[in-house]
C-alpha cells in the first residue's frame, strides 16, 4: 500500500512538473523577444548579487534561490545582455527567497502584451526586516530597469507564513484590502514556478482539503516528502461575504479604466462565487481536480478558460443570455487573437479561440468589429 501511495505522489508530481513547464512554453510563445529574455534573466538577477548586474545595490543585499540550478543558456543570456560571467552558484536549501513565481493571465489564453507581470517572491520566515527592505529595493532598481527596456513588472515580497497568520487583509499598494484567500485562490490556479521550490499544496487531494495540515504532516512524517523542498501556504479557507464585495469595489476602483474587458469576467467570477456562498467551488479546487485526474495538457487546466467556462454555466443557469455574450466577447478581446486580421499567425492561441469562436456560431463581421476596437 506504502509503494502504491508513493507511485501515486510520484505520479501528481510529475505532472505538476510538465504542467509547469507547459505554461513557461505557452508564456513564451505568446510574448516578444525582449519580454522573453527579462522571464528568462529575473531568476538569475536575483540568484546573483554582483555590481555589474542590475539591481545591485551593496553586498548586503540577500540572494540566492532555493532549488535553483541556472542553466547554461540563462548564463550565456547573462553574459550576452550585461557582458559579465559568473559562476554557477547552486545552495539547494536554505537560501533567503524560497521562489519566484509569476501569476495571473501569463501562461493563459488570456496573456497578451499588455498583461500584469505579477511576481510574488516568497522570503524565508527567519530574513530579517531590514534584509527585506533591502531586497524590496532591489526590486524597485529591477522593475525601472525593466520598463526601459519595454517591460513592466510588478514584484511582491512575501513571507513563506503570511498566508498561513490571521491577516484578514493583504496590505500593499497594488492589493489592498483584498481578503488573502481570495488572493490564494488565484495564485494556486496561476502560479508559474520561474525558479524555487514547487508548491505543496498540489499534492494534496481535494477530498483533503478540509484536513490540509493533518495531511501535509503525514505526507512528512511518513517521509513520502521532505518539508525542506516544498512551499507550503497552507488550504483554501472559506470566504465572507462581505470579503466578496470589498473585492469587487475595489476591482471597479482600481481596475475598471485600466482594462474594462479583464474587470468584467473578475467581477462575474465573484458573482458566480457569490451566488454558490456558502458552498462557493473555488477555481483553484477544479484546477487541482483537473490536476489529479491528468487533464494537463488540455484547456480545462488553462486559467482563463476556467473562468470563461464557470462563468458560462452560471449565466445560463440563471438565463442571462445577454451577459453572456458581453462576457465571451470580453473574453476574445482580452486574447488580442484577431482571427480576422492574423490569419497567418497559427500558434496555440489561435487554434483554440477558433474552436470557441465557431461553437458560439459568430459570424465574420461580428469577429471583425470585435478586432478593430482599440485594445
Amino acid at each position: 500500500m506504502k509503494k502504491n501511495f508513493f507511485g501515486y505522489i510520484e505520479k501528481i508530481i510529475k505532472r505538476m512538473h510538465v504542467l509547469n513547464q507547459l505554461r513557461i512554453y505557452r508564456t513564451m510563445n505568446s510574448m516578444d523577444y525582449i519580454f522573453k529574455k527579462i522571464y528568462i534573466l529575473l531568476p538569475i538577477l536575483l540568484h546573483y548579487n554582483h555590481p555589474l548586474i542590475p539591481g545591485y545595490i551593496s553586498d548586503n543585499i540577500p540572494y540566492g534561490i532555493d532549488n535553483f540550478y541556472p542553466h547554461k543558456k540563462h548564463l550565456s543570456l547573462l553574459t550576452k545582455n550585461i557582458n559579465i560571467f559568473v559562476k554557477k552558484k547552486y545552495s539547494k536549501y536554505n537560501n533567503p527567497i524560497i521562489g519566484i513565481y509569476s501569476m495571473g493571465s501569463i501562461s493563459s489564453i488570456g496573456q497578451n502584451k499588455n498583461s500584469d507581470f505579477d511576481i510574488w517572491v516568497f522570503h524565508q520566515i527567519w530574513l530579517s526586516k531590514k534584509k527585506c527592505l533591502y531586497l524590496k529595493k532591489k526590486f524597485s532598481i529591477l522593475k525601472k530597469w525593466c520598463n526601459l527596456i519595454g517591460v513592466q513588472v510588478n514584484f511582491f515580497l512575501i513571507n513563506e507564513n503570511y498566508f498561513r497568520k490571521n491577516n484578514i487583509l493583504i496590505k500593499n499598494t497594488s492589493y489592498n484590502t483584498i481578503n488573502n484567500h481570495l488572493l490564494l485562490d488565484e495564485f494556486y490556479r496561476t502560479a508559474v514556478c520561474m525558479a524555487g521550490k514547487p508548491i505543496i499544496w498540489n499534492i494534496v487531494p481535494i477530498n483533503k482539503e478540509n484536513y490540509y495540515d493533518h495531511y501535509v504532516n503525514f505526507l512528512y512524517k511518513k517521509n513520502f516528502l521532505l518539508k525542506n523542498e516544498w512551499l507550503d501556504l497552507g488550504g483554501l479557507k472559506n470566504i465572507s461575504i462581505e470579503h466578496y464585495f470589498k473585492y469587487i469595489l475595489w476591482y471597479i476602483y482600481k481596475k475598471i479604466d485600466l482594462d474594462p474587458y479583464k474587470t468584467i469576467l473578475k467581477i462575474l467570477l465573484l458573482e458566480c462565487y457569490l451566488y454558490e456562498n456558502p458552498n462557493t467551488k473555488l477555481l483553484a479546487i477544479e484546477f487541482k481536480k483537473h490536476l489529479h485526474n491528468g487533464n494537463i495538457t488540455s484547456l480545462k487546466l488553462d486559467s482563463y478558460y476556467m473562468m470563461l467556462k464557470k462563468i458560462t454555466f452560471y449565466l445560463i443557469k440563471i438565463g442571462d443570455f445577454k451577459r453572456l455574450d458581453l462576457i465571451r466577447k470580453c473574453f476574445y478581446i482580452k486574447t488580442r487573437v484577431k482571427l480576422s486580421i492574423n490569419k497567418k499567425i497559427y500558434n496555440w492561441k489561435y487554434y483554440k479561440i477558433n474552436i470557441l469562436v465557431k461553437n458560439w456560431k459568430w459570424n465574420f463581421n461580428k469577429i471583425k468589429y470585435l478586432d478593430n476596437i482599440n485594445y
